[in-house]
């Protein structure tokens, strides 16, 4: 017997070939973390400061009005033909009534005066000037009291040697005697002359007698 063979191993089966593993999808990439902003911190306003009111001012205590007396109740009298409490007006009395009349009449009656300051002999011995004794009364004739008031009421105008007042109002003649002893007096001539009252409505100037009594200057018609 020949020599054993030796017993052959057996071929290894064929291994198959691993399939390739797929290949692994590429992985997303992460997305972005936001970061956290920081917050922003407004600063607080300033508080506003606190403005002083002025007090208000008190009110000045008004003083209390005085007590007035009280008066009485007076009680009503009642007429025979009216309610009770009214009285009916008194009727004027014809006396009262003419009274009334009369001056009436006379506050509307029309005055016409007229008087008259002759001045002739001083003037023929040049020691009085017309001119300025007329200027004199114009600026000193009150009517109604005021100065430089005569208007058409009391007329004024110069004759030759004489000075004619016209007057529509009453007028008092002694007041046209006065004025002219002022004036007399104011340019030294009332040692020298005097006024002489020669009728109603008139008035002279002349001069001093001696021995005769000073009472005669005074005298008016």
């Amino acid at each position: 017997m020949g020599p054993k063979k030796a017993p052959t191993k057996p071929a290894p089966a064929p291994t198959k070939a691993k399939a390739p593993a797929p290949a692994a999808a590429p992985k997303k990439p992460a997305a972005p973390v936001a970061k956290p902003t920081p917050a922003v911190v407004k600063p607080a306003p300033p508080k506003p400061k606190p403005v002083a009111i002025p007090p208000k001012p008190k009110p000045a205590a008004q003083p209390k009005p005085a007590a007035q007396p009280q008066q009485k109740p007076v009680a009503p009298q009642a007429d025979g033909g009216g309610a009770a409490g009214q009285s009916k007006p008194r009727k004027k009395s014809m006396k009262q009534k003419r009274l009334e009349q009369k001056k009436l009449k006379e506050k509307n009656k029309k005055v016409s005066l007229r008087f008259t300051i002759e001045c002739s002999k001083p003037v023929e011995d040049s020691i009085m000037a017309m001119d300025d004794f007329e200027k004199y009364l114009r600026a000193h004739i009150k009517v109604n009291g005021k100065l430089g008031n005569m208007g058409t009421s009391v007329v004024l105008e110069r004759q030759k040697t004489s000075i004619v007042v016209s007057s529509s109002v009453q007028f008092c003649k002694r007041y046209l005697k006065y004025l002219t002893k002022r004036y007399l007096k104011k340019n030294n001539l009332r040692d020298w002359l005097r006024v002489i009252a020669n009728t109603k409505e008139s008035y002279e100037l002349r001069y001093f007698n001696i021995g005769q009594d000073e009472d005669d200057e005074d005298d008016d018609s």
